[in-house]
């Protein structure tokens, strides 16, 4: 039986969220440096999204939001990719 995580805005299959983990790590893996930041960040967001308010702190998740607008190419990278990791329970698919 497939267990179900309860998170903040719903709720991610154990399946969907390691699925989504290996293809955000594959990403990174193979993606140029810029880009290699952003999926850093989608798998931080994954787990937050994934593991809800025990995954972090209210104000390390508040610092990763405002990343995405940080004028360094690299935070701003990460900043992106934690927020679209965390929209994952909202939407169930992974960034391409």
């Amino acid at each position: 039986m497939e267990t179900t995580q309860e998170t903040i805005d719903g709720a991610i299959s154990t399946t969907a969220f390691r699925a989504a983990m290996e293809h955000a790590n594959g990403m990174r893996q193979f993606a140029d440096c810029d880009n290699a930041h952003y999926w850093e960040g989608y798998q931080r967001g994954l787990r937050r999204a994934y593991h809800g308010l025990a995954f972090g702190t209210a104000e390390e998740h508040a610092k990763w939001l405002s990343l995405a607008g940080d004028a360094d190419t690299w935070r701003a990278q990460r900043g992106r990719g934690y927020r679209d990791g965390l929209s994952f329970g909202k939407r169930g698919e992974v960034v391409k």
